[in-house]
Parts: C-alpha cells; sequence; structure tokens
C-alpha cells in the first residue's frame, strides 16, 4: 500500500558534519523511515526527530511518519493521538486520513475508518483513490469483505495494473479465504512492482511459501508484524 511519507535525501548530507547534533538527526531521520529498522528503533528515531527536527523540516511529513512508527508497533492510542492532531492542523490533507483510516481499522474501529473515507472522499475528486482505501480498510478490519472486492473492482477499472490496488484485493481475497485468487493478485502486483515486500509476503502466506516470505523478509525485514497489524499471521 503506497503510504506518502517523506523523502529522505541522503545523498545531499555534508561529507564532514559540523556538530554531533547535526549527526545525530540525520540519523534518526534515516532510521525513523527505514524499513530494514525494527518498528521500536523506528519509533525511537521517529520520537528524536520529531522533538529535534523543527528547524529546516517538514512538520507535518515528521508527524505523519511519528504516527506510521506508533501504528507499526501497535500503539494505536498514540497513534491515533498523533495523527488526529496532524489532522485538526491540516484538515485538508488526504494522506493524513489515509493512514487514520487504517490506524483505525487495526485497532477494530471500523466505523471511525469508514468515516474517514467519507471525509476523503469529500476532499478528493478521484473516486478510484476513494475505493482502493475502503477496500483496504475493508481488508485490514475483515469487514464486509464482499463489498470490498466491488470496491477494488472499481479502482481496477480506473488503473488496472496499479500494484496498491491488486494488493489491497489480494488482502480482502485472503481474508475471504480464497487463498488461490489473494496469491494471483499478489502475483499481479508484483508484476508491477517486482520489489514489494507486502505482495511477496502476502502470496508466500496465501501459498504456505517459505521462500516468498524470505524474499519478502530480504526486501524488508520486518514485514510480518506489518502484516501481523493487518491481521495476516
Amino acid at each position: 500500500m503506497n503510504r506518502m511519507i517523506f523523502a529522505l535525501a541522503l545523498c545531499a548530507a555534508p561529507l564532514l558534519a559540523t556538530n554531533a547534533s547535526a549527526d545525530r538527526l540525520q540519523l534518526s531521520e534515516a532510521r525513523c523511515v527505514n524499513p530494514h529498522t525494527s518498528p521500536q528503533d523506528r519509533l525511537a528515531a521517529c520520537q528524536t526527530y520529531a522533538n529535534d527536527g523543527t528547524v529546516g523540516s517538514d512538520k507535518r511529513n515528521t508527524q505523519y511518519a511519528l504516527a506510521h512508527a506508533y501504528r507499526l508497533t501497535g500503539d494505536y492510542t498514540n497513534a491515533e493521538k498523533t495523527i488526529t492532531a496532524l489532522i485538526a492542523s491540516q484538515p485538508q490533507w488526504v494522506n493524513g486520513y489515509l493512514e487514520r483510516s487504517t490506524i483505525y481499522a487495526e485497532d477494530g474501529k471500523y466505523d471511525l475508518a469508514m468515516a474517514d473515507i467519507a471525509t476523503i472522499a469529500s476532499l478528493n475528486g478521484e473516486p478510484a483513490l476513494v475505493s482502493m482505501q475502503r477496500c483496504w480498510v475493508r481488508g485490514v478490519a475483515a469487514k464486509e469483505l464482499d463489498a470490498g472486492l466491488t470496491d477494488c473492482s472499481d479502482a481496477l477499472k480506473a488503473y488496472p495494473t496499479s500494484a496498491s490496488v491488486l494488493l489491497a484485493r489480494a488482502l480482502v481475497n485472503y481474508k475471504r479465504g480464497d487463498n488461490a485468487a489473494a496469491a494471483a493478485d499478489a502475483t499481479s502486483a508484483l508484476a508491477d512492482k517486482p520489489k514489494l515486500a507486502g505482495a511477496l509476503y502476502l502470496r508466500g502466506r496465501a501459498k504456505g511459501s517459505a521462500d516468498d516470505i524470505a524474499g519478502a523478509k530480504d526486501y524488508e525485514p520486518y514485514i510480518g508484524d506489518e502484516f501481523a497489524g493487518y491481521g495476516v499471521k
């Protein structure tokens, strides 16, 4: 699933550090969004960056990354608190509602997740985005799964090869118990993005393939932790 976390331009960092504080900030920023870092270490780095990175940084993206890190550790209380404060300050920013709806879905707050998607629909003129997120949330929450299939099929009419939509539909099919369809959707997602760890991991779960699961963890070592939050264990 595309989560529009801020990009890191580490190649632009100075070759020689000017001071220890700058070094610490750069390292925290890098670890905050690095999928090769454990969820707990990512959270600690994001907390450091959120506290120290007020100068020359995009506070909106910093808080988004912090909420995301809380979610990866299963701390939904702080994830919801952080993203809700961000939404209050940036009420037109669709990405905030995308992340919060996923947090709510993981936390068993399906109605709140769907309310956020209704807000996305009012802010965004692209129906395919709304359909894709509704499909995704239904898959994560394991609610209204047949409707979730319809949502993803609608989104695929606009973006027939989108790895994000295909991964969402793979998750819905997995939750429906249709492992063959889940694996097929994950394979199609990989055709669009061959190194998409989530698709490879989910296909491994659907097919019972240790090779796929190991391959996914080569790309993102903690992908299993993330998908455990989606109910894939």
